[in-house]
This record gives C-alpha cells, structure tokens and sequence, in this order.
C-alpha cells in the first residue's frame, strides 16, 4: 500500500506500536475528560459505495459533553482567542490518519468515534456516516459512531443541505482573513474525476491535497466559534445533537441502501447539475446497485428504472467500472490520456 501522503517513508514497526501507544493513551485522557473533537474525512464519493481515505481531528475547548452525554459550552476562550470574540487563530495540532490501514482503523479511529464519553463534531456528516457504518470496499470499516453532532443540521432550509461556505458567511472580517489562508473550496473538480471513474485525489497525496484535506477542520471550527454559547433551540449545537443522534440512527437501519439511493436520486436530477457531475452520480448509483445483486439483493419500481437508467448512461460513457467495483488505478499519464478524451462515447 503506498503512503498516505507523498515522500513520508514507511514506519517501522517498533516505531509503529510506540506511535499507536500514545495515541491509544490520548483517545484515554479525551474519554476520561469528556472532551470534544472537530471532526473531517476525505475520500471519494463517500457514501453506500465511496471510499474514505483519510479522517482528520482536532482538539476544542468549547464544548464538553455533561454527565448525561449531551453538548455543554465550556465558556473557555478559543484557541489563539484573546477572549474578547473579535479574533481567531485556527488551532495548529491535529492528526491526520489513514483510513487504508485496518490496524489505525482499530486502534485509533473506531475508539475515537465508537465512544460515547468524546464529543465529535463535524458537517455535512450524512454520506460520511454512510461510509463508516457500511463501507466494505477496499476495507470494512464498520464504525458506529456515538456523541456525533452534524453541524450541518443547525443551517438547513428543510429541502437543500446549506454548504460550509454559506454558513461561513457573515463571519467577522479578522474571521474572514483566516479563511483566505486555506485552499479553495473548489480546489479539487470532483466531478471531472469521478465522471471518469478515475480518483479525484489521486494517492499519495501531495503537499497541496494533504493541505487540502485538512482545511474543513479549521471551517468548522470557526462556525463551531461562532456557534458557542447560542441557546436559541433552533440554533444550538445541542438542537443539532438531537437531530444527529435521529441521522446516525437512519442510517444504521439503511443496511442495503434504499433510503440512501433516495436521497442521491434527489441529487441526481437537481436541475443545475452538469452532465459530467449527473454521469458522476449514475458511475456511484451503478457501482452500488451491481454490489446489491453480487450480495443478492434487487430493486423494484422506480428503482428498478433508475438502475437501468444509469446503467444505460455508464455504458454510453468512456468511463469503465472495474470488477471490485473501485476506481480506475492509473498512472499520470494514463490518466491525463482519460482526461482529454470525450466523456461519453456517442453524441
């Protein structure tokens, strides 16, 4: 298995189990003191069939979980903070795991996620929740996360998910700097890739996706910042536990899919959606329907249609679905070769 990020050497395995001892004794001291995370993954259409590459973490001070396991503010000033509310320093310690590797999956990840005594939150968690719960390609991760707050939930309008951008906004102008520092949001053009069936993160990652995929924690934290201490009940972080604990819930009875193809299927035919991010959403829908017959299952009705839909539009395209239902695994060549072909192989 190559690294997870470009030029770091392979850890001995001496060094590996010094490693895994002091992070198995800090996911303790977080236990013991019903600490908070801020909490992000990256990966490739996470969700029934995606692929989680990497979780990040970090530590806040904001909030803790009580006695009963629910959300409390701490009233602590936030990291870099002077306390006054008008500046902000994104925090600097974290950790960045790979989520290739079955033994920090074990070791690390599940006991942090899987406890109930450490409060983790993070945004938009629906398809990474997926991901966790269900994922079995290329490893099982069978994660069942507890305490998880989606922030996400306190922004939306009740049709669409409001994006981490727009609830950024209004944020004060020292905030607003620290945003400029990070890349783009748009950085990384998902759907060109993914049309291809080819990762549009391509492993090890470079300095600039390493960057990249740790940029969310420090977002969040700031919306985390800005949300501490709202007590309004459609507002608050503790709103957001009781409608996360619901998502984590749905999700976990989701174990072949269904509700889960529903929901992509709203997202599939949103009327702004480009050809090349609808062809991305039929590539998704096609791999998870054909790794629902492989265990036996089948679709009906109109999810009998949208699976000869999408089917239809695979096979109309240029990309190919390899038989473990993955990603294209190609050079650069080959794959700046794929990118300058036409998407689709007819007009």
């Amino acid at each position: 298995m190559c690294p997870l990020v470009e030029g770091m050497d392979p850890i001995p395995q001496t060094e590996r189990d010094i490693l895994f001892g002091i992070l198995e004794r800090y996911t303790a001291v977080l236990s013991d003191s019903s600490s908070c995370l801020i909490v992000d993954f990256e990966g490739e259409q996470p969700g029934m069939t995606g692929e989680l590459n990497c979780a990040q973490f970090s530590y806040t001070d904001k909030y803790t979980l009580d006695t009963d396991g629910d959300l409390t503010y701490s009233g602590r000033p936030s990291p870099g903070s002077t306390g006054s509310g008008d500046e902000y320093v994104t925090p600097t310690v974290g950790l960045l795991v790979d989520m290739r590797c079955p033994e920090m999956v074990k070791r690390v990840v599940r006991p942090l996620l899987d406890s109930a005594t450490i409060g983790k939150i993070g945004w938009g968690a629906e398809g990474d929740l997926y991901s966790l719960i269900h994922q079995r390609r290329p490893i099982r991760l069978g994660i069942n996360p507890q305490a998880y707050i989606d922030l996400q939930t306190v922004f939306n309008d009740g049709v669409y998910k409001t994006g981490l951008d727009k609830a950024l906004r209004g944020l004060q102008r020292s905030w607003r700097t620290e945003l400029r520092r990070l890349p783009a949001k748009d950085a990384v053009d998902w759907d060109r890739y993914h049309c291809r069936n080819l990762r549009a993160m391509p492993l090890p990652f470079s300095a600039h996706l390493t960057q990249y995929s740790c940029d969310d924690l420090h977002r969040i934290e700031l919306v985390v910042v800005a949300r501490a201490g709202v007590t309004q009940e459609c507002y608050s972080l503790a709103s957001a536990q009781i409608d996360s604990e619901a998502l984590v819930e749905r999700v976990q009875r989701d174990t072949e899919g269904y509700a889960w193809v529903e929901i992509e299927k709203k997202y599939r035919y949103h009327k702004s959606n480009s050809k090349h991010r609808v062809l991305a959403k039929d590539i998704m829908l096609a791999k998870h329907f054909r790794a629902l017959r492989q265990r036996g299952g089948t679709t009906r009705g109109l999810m009998a249609t949208l699976e000869a839909t999408v089917e239809r539009n695979v096979a109309l395209s240029n990309a190919t679905i390899p038989d473990g239902l993955g990603y294209k695994e190609v050079d650069a060549a080959e794959r700046e070769r794929i990118l300058a072909a036409p998407t689709f192989n007819v007009s």
